[in-house]
């Protein structure tokens, strides 16, 4: 499920990624201009039952410090044992000194910004334009 370099989790299967960007599509207002999987299953030091930590980045959302994390959304299915938590942010929330975020830019693993293969012109990720890329 997970291709590990180092002590952290470098990259993660489509299988796994699909579904976490489709929460992601169906939750966030506007164009992604990045997804990223942080926490425990970037790391890769996860339980079974471990949550998704995602975090996307909208310039729609506002970007206040103070509005960081007021705007999280949990699924309601567990996926591949655990909910997805979902963060949305502002991109001027990436240099946040708090530990979420922090994290993120350490051993965060990118699952998607808007200069990928596949993008829509509504910055929706097509899956089946990225195959055929």
């Amino acid at each position: 499920m997970r291709m590990e370099t180092g002590r952290f989790v470098r990259a993660i299967d489509e299988q796994v990624r699909a579904p976490l960007l489709d929460f992601v599509d169906q939750i966030v207002p506007g164009v992604t201009t990045a997804v990223w999987l942080t926490g425990s299953r970037a790391r890769g030091d996860n339980r079974p039952d471990s949550d998704w930590d995602v975090i996307a980045f909208t310039e729609a959302y506002r970007s206040e410090a103070s509005a960081l994390f007021e705007s999280n959304q949990i699924s309601r299915h567990r996926f591949e044992g655990g909910f997805i938590e979902l963060v949305i942010a502002n991109p001027a929330h990436w240099n946040d000194p708090r530990r979420y975020m922090a994290d993120c830019r350490e051993y965060g693993i990118r699952l998607r910004d808007q200069h990928d293969a596949g993008m829509g012109r509504n910055g929706r990720f097509s899956h089946q334009a990225a195959d055929q890329a």
